[in-house]
């Protein structure tokens, strides 16, 4: 059976940060790109080597252009609205870092 690697993404106009979690009890790699769709799509695959990834990303104003490229790849990726980001109350420390981990954690 083959190893799924959990990659959560952080996508903004000038950069993507990937967490990525390889099995359960990995550390996670953070990996920060340009915001070039093709370097991220080098990236996942390369990780597809390794075993199927599921990867997401929050909505954003990026809209759903990270989804159609990775998908049209032959990636998982899903789109998760910002509001069923579960988050503790007064955690208001916000990086690209700690979004990016929390939603390959939570996927």
């Amino acid at each position: 059976m083959p190893s799924i690697i959990w990659v959560g993404l952080d996508v903004h106009k000038n950069s993507t940060t990937a967490a990525i979690l390889e099995g359960e009890t990995s550390e996670a790699q953070i990996v920060r790109l340009p915001a070039d769709l093709n370097q991220l799509r080098k990236l996942f695959r390369k990780l597809s080597e390794k075993g199927t990834i599921r990867s997401c990303y929050e909505a954003s104003g990026c809209g759903f252009v990270v989804h159609r490229v990775l998908e049209k790849d032959g990636f998982q990726c899903e789109v998760i609205a910002p509001s069923l980001i579960p988050s503790r109350a007064g955690d208001r420390q916000k990086t690209d870092r700690r979004d990016a981990l929390n939603l390959a954690k939570l996927y």
